[in-house]
């Protein structure tokens, strides 16, 4: 089956709309942003539109979590304030994502309040797991252009934006460490990325300090986790 480039033009405009009027709108970056290599329609979208985002696991490196607007990582091993801007929105783009148990937990409780536009190459994952209110199959950098030359005016969201920022004050990730004590792996790991240039590749295998790496490392490159 061959799947377009471009999604449908008349859901692409429905979408669009919600997006405008939506109060609390979130972006969910997964791993076909990097596969789709859609990073900068990503970026331009969300710069435009005044959206925070939050990425998967897989979809780290899709944004700057230096950014004013990023969100970092969702999910069971994501930051609290990731998880509460995903539980609170009303309007979530979530483009390239599975909607998979690491990141949903259980689906009947998942962004309860929100309603789903889901760009998606592979229509099989559309409403697979979580139900796509407005489904967008094609290819995720044409689709966010798409969705941006479609989307009328910036959505009210400053009120938003500010308690997703007063979150991740609030529930910033921390740790203890004593100068008598001994080093903690949270420590060494921002040693590390302190210590090497921005595009560094890191990776991974898998357990705890894999949850180390993707928490406490800084990724502001597309394709530096692995």
């Amino acid at each position: 089956m061959t799947v377009p480039d471009a999604a449908d033009g008349e859901a692409v405009t429905t979408a669009a709309k919600a997006l405008a009027a939506a109060e609390r709108p979130v972006v969910l970056a997964g791993g076909g942003v990097l596969k789709g290599e859609a990073w900068p329609e990503l970026r331009r979208f969300v710069e435009e539109y005044g959206v925070p985002v939050v990425t998967t696991m897989p979809g780290i490196g899709s944004f700057p979590e230096d950014h004013d607007l990023s969100m970092t990582i969702a999910g069971m091993h994501g930051t609290g304030y990731a998880n509460l801007a995903l539980q609170h929105a009303d309007v979530m783009l979530a483009v390239g994502t599975r909607f998979d148990d690491r990141l949903t937990g259980g689906v009947d409780t998942f962004a309860p309040e929100a309603e789903i536009v889901h760009v998606e190459v592979d229509p099989a994952e559309i409403s697979k797991n979580v139900h796509a209110d407005y489904p967008l199959v094609g290819d995720a950098a044409t689709v966010l252009t798409q969705l941006h030359d479609a989307v009328a005016h910036a959505p009210d969201a400053a009120a938003w934006r500010e308690r997703c920022q007063q979150w991740k004050e609030t529930y910033a990730l921390d740790y203890e460490m004593t100068e008598a004590g001994p080093l903690k792996p949270q420590f060494v790991v921002e040693a590390l990325d302190a210590l090497t240039a921005d595009d560094t590749i890191v990776t991974t295998g898998v357990g705890q300090h894999q949850m180390w790496a993707m928490q406490y490392w800084t990724f502001r490159h597309p394709r530096t986790w692995v």
